[in-house]
């Protein structure tokens, strides 16, 4: 039907004669505005006044006694889903919260848009409304594990109940963290446009020459330009994002409070796995660190530990029975704040595959201290792994010859690879006695080629070829790492 825009006090709506209408006051209705080619739905409870939102007036180029042709359609709340994974995805429908922190009902319509499924989220306060939002239903796992360990460590979250925020606001000074945080909302769907950006250093530590070539390459990498504050209280530069929207916050933090609930369950499908790896990655390059110490080596090698700082003892609890779940042993700090725990060659290669603390200082520690952990006498024979993968059967004698070991030496490590699961026997009585790898060899190897590349990269940019004499140059808050560790 053809309707008229009012104005209605400082802004634009629409008005239903109450004698004329089908609807009852406070139904749920999906109502759509067409202007010229341009169509915009958006959810409301029905009064015979409605106010139109800005960003739907901004959109549609609304002015006062335009004529539009409307609809109205009559809709009931979706009901959420138990159900965290559907079809190697996150179920986002099983995230969002009833009602918002302020106990105002959140309401979700379904719709279909370029074969996706999305969700219009909505909800109604007594000054109003809130601005609406529409984010897709199914989406990747990786990345919304990332995001939510992204938001986790450095997203801004709500202390006082009384004065809540109703924004996301995450704040880093990586630009390729805002990248990756960035690119993992415009997957849930979060518009480019929606976006804000500031950056801010502190004037007597970071001159403004060095601020603007900061402002130039964010905005190069993200293709959003960031505002610029000088703040002399700041400890140093960041730069911080956020996107005005309370159901967006809610459910982020909604999300975290169901990720880190699950973290003491046992639970072993494929996809927690994924969701909780990401998860644990992010934590790590946002509010972790690996510490190494170098002297008095037993066997050779470093001994090394992965810490999580933060004040809020309920996440160190959390991140205690995370890290559980990874086969560390975490012990927590409560007098420092943090929970530590030590990590052997499998656990730094199991945080090397899942790309924890990269984008930060410690990523090339990591690198450099599996080359030590690998270059010591417990633990060098793992590189044969990488040229084994290559031969479809070998024997006693091959290993013998290939790594200048003795037979009876190359006969123990087969039967001690094989007791490990790396490598199998082919035959039992012809002579020799052939072996081969496993897919548990094939999928180190694959690591181990992995980093291998990005340790002769780093030694390249570097200029350094000794991994030890390399480390000890790395400055970790300004700070030379020493013989002593960090």
């Amino acid at each position: 039907m053809l309707m008229k825009i009012y104005k209605m006090g400082n802004k634009l709506g629409l008005y239903f004669p109450k004698k004329k209408q089908e609807y009852d006051k406070g139904e749920l209705l999906l109502l759509t505005l067409k202007k010229d080619s341009k169509e915009k739905k958006l959810i409301v409870k029905f009064n015979y006044n409605i106010i139109i939102r800005n960003q739907f007036i901004n959109n549609l180029k609304l002015e006062k006694d335009d004529i539009i042709d409307i609809s109205l359609e009559k809709i009931q709340n979706l009901e959420r889903t138990k159900k965290l994974f559907y079809k190697n995805k996150i179920d986002l429908l099983s995230l969002i919260p009833k009602k918002t922190s302020q106990n105002y009902e959140i309401i979700i319509y379904p719709y279909r848009k370029e074969g996706n499924e999305w969700l219009k989220l909505w909800y109604l306060h007594e000054r109003g409304s809130g601005n609406q939002l529409e984010i897709k239903r199914f989406v990747d796992i990786k990345k919304f594990g990332s995001l939510l360990g992204q938001y986790q460590a450095e997203g801004t979250k709500p202390v006082n109940s009384k004065y809540p925020k109703y924004r996301v606001e995450f704040t880093n000074k990586i630009i390729n963290e805002h990248k990756e945080f960035l690119e993992s909302l415009i997957e849930i769907g979060i518009k480019r446009e929606s976006f804000k950006a500031r950056f801010t250093y502190n004037p007597l530590k970071f001159s403004e020459e060095k601020a603007k070539i900061q402002v130039i390459k964010f905005e190069k990498e993200i293709k959003i330009k960031p505002s610029s504050t000088k703040l002399i209280k700041a400890k140093g530069i960041g730069f911080k994002f956020s996107v005005n929207n309370t159901i967006l916050l809610e459910t982020i933090l909604n999300s975290l409070e169901t990720v880190r609930n699950s973290f003491n369950k046992n639970i072993k499908n494929k996809e927690y796995r994924i969701l909780i790896e990401n998860f644990f990655a992010k934590l790590l390059t946002g509010d972790g660190t690996l510490s190494i110490r170098t002297k008095n080596r037993e066997y050779g090698y470093p001994t090394t530990r992965i810490k999580v700082v933060d004040q809020d003892f309920g996440y160190l609890e959390s991140y205690k029975k995370l890290m559980e779940n990874f086969n560390l042993s975490p012990k927590i700090k409560r007098k420092h704040i943090f929970v530590k725990a030590s990590t052997g060659l499998h656990d730094l290669l199991f945080l090397y595959k899942i790309k924890a603390f990269k984008n930060s200082r410690n990523w090339n520690k990591l690198i450099l201290n599996i080359d030590l952990m690998l270059n010591g006498r417990r633990h060098s024979t793992f590189k044969r792994y990488l040229d084994l993968v290559n031969y479809e059967t070998f024997d006693t004698l091959k290993i013998s010859e290939d790594y200048k070991v003795g037979k009876r030496a190359a006969h123990d490590w087969l039967s001690n690879a094989t007791k490990e699961g790396y490598i199998k026997k082919l035959t039992e009585k012809t002579q020799p006695i052939l072996w081969t790898t496993t897919n548990k060899a094939k999928k180190l190897a694959n690591i181990l080629e992995s980093w291998q590349k990005d340790l002769i990269k780093l030694k390249k940019e570097k200029g350094i070829e000794d991994s030890l004499s390399l480390l000890n140059t790395l400055k970790i808050k300004g700070k030379v790492l020493s013989e002593e560790g960090s």
